[in-house]
């Protein structure tokens, strides 16, 4: 059994993650905020969205890159803690990460509409 055939029937996990697994990821990062450079929270949040992207339910993965923007917004953006954004950089940097989800989420839709016609065509033969 294809981890994709178990998410397809598992949709509740795939709608968890999506909620929640960018929130606490990125809380989790604050941890670390000494430690870690804002970009590199930055890109580990966008391979949050990416996995939850990935997984093949279409709103799930924009629901996702939402929420882990707002994740970051709230925890990695001054002031610290709040939904208000001062810099135009962290501004753009949520924009991008939910483009990048929603860019993901798209293909990933793309490839699985790919597979379905190519197992189609297989059935043919």
């Amino acid at each position: 059994m294809a981890l994709s055939d178990w998410l397809a029937r598992h949709r509740a996990v795939v709608w968890l993650a999506a909620v929640f697994l960018g929130p606490v990821v990125a809380g989790l990062l604050t941890l670390a905020r000494p430690q870690l450079h804002e970009n590199h929270a930055t890109l580990l949040l966008v391979l949050v969205v990416a996995m939850v992207s990935a997984a093949g339910v279409r709103p799930a993965g924009l629901v996702g890159a939402v929420t882990t923007g707002l994740a970051y917004d709230y925890f990695w953006t001054e002031p610290y803690y709040s939904f208000r954004i001062l810099d135009t950089q962290d501004i753009l940097t949520v924009i991008l990460l939910v483009l990048v989800g929603g860019a993901i989420e798209q293909l990933s839709w793309w490839a699985g509409r790919q597979r379905a016609t190519a197992a189609r065509r297989l059935d043919y033969l």
